[in-house]
């Protein structure tokens, strides 16, 4: 499509360089994929409905490519966080709460040079669980990722002013567990259940509340047939450690 002269300037064509800079970026052509993307949001001609997921897709980009020789460590965190940012800027794009998603994930890392990051982190996940958008994945996803936020920010902290952030992301965890933040008509996400039942699990565990824990997995052994042999071995190394 974008060698044949008859499709150029269309919104197919158009299309067709998005998916072309897809394409590079999948398979680990990192400066092909910039290039495409760079050519579309400087083009005037590009249909307004394609930048952000070009934005998006950049992000992306600079996320996954190797870090230049010489950079900054991290460097490709605050490169990424600009080109999400402004994509979540367009809030009727479907990829607008994916972008605040990502927004928050770079923040995540970035804390470990500001730890103001914690408190951006923690306020894009928020927006996304409050957004009449944001499907049950990208939900699931900031609640988990609002757990790890708490416990981050409560791993220097004394044990007393720790633990009510560590309280706060076990909930966080178990609303993905329980069924919390489902909306009408949503099933509960496999992936994300295991997930949440995961960490959940292993901060029971870290607070010495082993049969909650040995609990929690023999529940993930009921969920998840195919695996209820590891979570059921699971549970009764926890009920081992429960009993002395």
């Amino acid at each position: 499509v974008l060698t044949n002269a008859a499709w150029r300037g269309t919104e197919g064509w158009h299309q067709a360089r998005l998916l072309a800079a897809e394409s590079a970026r999948r398979r680990q052509s990192f400066a092909s994929a910039r290039e495409q993307l760079m050519e579309l949001l400087n083009d005037r001609a590009t249909p307004l409905n394609l930048i952000p997921s070009a934005l998006f897709s950049l992000g992306e980009t600079l996320l996954e490519q190797p870090a230049a020789a010489g950079a900054e460590p991290l460097s490709q965190y605050e490169d990424a966080l600009e080109a999400f940012a402004a994509a979540a800027v367009f809030t009727n794009s479907p990829v607008s709460v994916a972008a605040l998603g990502k927004m928050a994930d770079c923040h995540l890392q970035l804390a470990t040079r500001s730890t103001n990051s914690y408190a951006k982190a923690d306020e894009l996940y928020r927006r996304i669980l409050a957004s009449p958008q944001a499907d049950l994945p990208s939900r699931c996803k900031a609640s988990v990722g609002l757990g790890l936020v708490a416990e981050k920010v409560a791993a220097p902290l004394p044990a007393a002013e720790a633990a009510p952030l560590l309280a706060a992301a076990l909930n966080h965890y178990l609303d993905v567990v329980n069924g919390a933040l489902l909306r009408t008509g949503d099933a509960a996400d496999p992936w994300w259940l295991k997930e949440a039942g995961r960490e959940a699990g292993r901060l029971l565990e870290n607070r010495g509340r082993w049969a909650e824990a040995a609990a929690l997995y023999e529940r993930l052994a009921r969920e998840f047939p195919a695996q209820k042999a590891a979570w059921e071995l699971r549970a009764s190394e926890v009920r081992k450690r429960a009993s002395g």
